[in-house]
């Protein structure tokens, strides 16, 4: 989501059934919460998007898992540790441009820093966050996590919070987006300093029933998890 001063808040979403980014402008006009439909940004053939950020700029960062135009099965090319995706950028009236030395297994969750230079992207399948710079002039920086990382979201304290599954790759194929049976449970979410690229494990449940977990989001004094599976969200108090 991004927001110009004196205009409504924008919300990107992927959407796989036409593969496109749809932009919507959040109506907060009356007493229900709306979203009014403004257009689309269709993506090439070659990507299979999954993290979208806003540039301050006004362009978009995007994170591809892997190319579904390769023969094959994704998720197997993904595990076997190779780079399969990247992060692309885009901006109006311009073409989707990669950015350069982006390489990601299974790029997945993406943040964009305060100055617009550098993105945080999730390699997935690799269990590493890493910062790089979007000319692709600079240092790429990682830090290795403990789990598939999945979603990143900004902390007011300028700290990025990340979650994911402790799975492997059968266990990708046995849950089947968490319709399958037998899912591993439990979860961690880490705390990563984006300047220095280290990270501290701000709650442990690995010993919990609630798993497949894909989002820490920040809320007051709260942070809310996310799954991919069931009805539910999990509720973490934090100091």
């Amino acid at each position: 989501m991004s927001s110009v001063p004196g205009e409504p808040p924008v919300m990107y979403a992927i959407n796989h059934k036409r593969e496109a980014v749809e932009v919507f402008r959040i109506d907060s006009t009356t007493s229900t919460l709306g979203l009014v439909w403004v257009g689309c940004i269709p993506l090439p053939h070659n990507v299979y998007a999954n993290g979208v950020a806003p540039l301050p700029d006004g362009g978009i960062a995007l994170t591809s898992m892997f190319d579904p135009t390769e023969p094959g099965n994704p998720f197997e090319r993904m595990f076997s540790g190779s780079d399969t995706g990247y992060v692309m950028t885009w901006h109006a009236g311009g073409d989707w441009t990669p950015v350069p030395g982006s390489g990601l297994g299974g790029a997945n969750g993406i943040a964009v820093t305060n100055d617009g230079r550098s993105v945080i992207a999730a390699a997935w399948t690799q269990k590493k966050v890493v910062r790089m710079p979007l000319d692709g002039a600079g240092e790429r920086v990682e830090v290795a996590v403990p789990f598939l990382p999945d979603n990143l979201r900004w902390t007011a304290q300028g700290t990025v919070l990340v979650t994911g599954q402790d799975i492997s790759a059968d266990d990708v194929r046995v849950c089947d987006g968490g319709e399958g049976t037998n899912c591993p449970t439990g979860y961690l979410v880490v705390e990563i300093d984006p300047e220095t690229m280290t990270s501290a494990v701000m709650h442990d449940a690995r010993g919990s029933g609630f798993g497949l977990a894909t989002t820490a989001l920040p809320v007051g004094r709260e942070v809310w998890v996310g799954s991919i599976a069931g009805e539910r969200i999990a509720r973490v108090p934090v100091s």
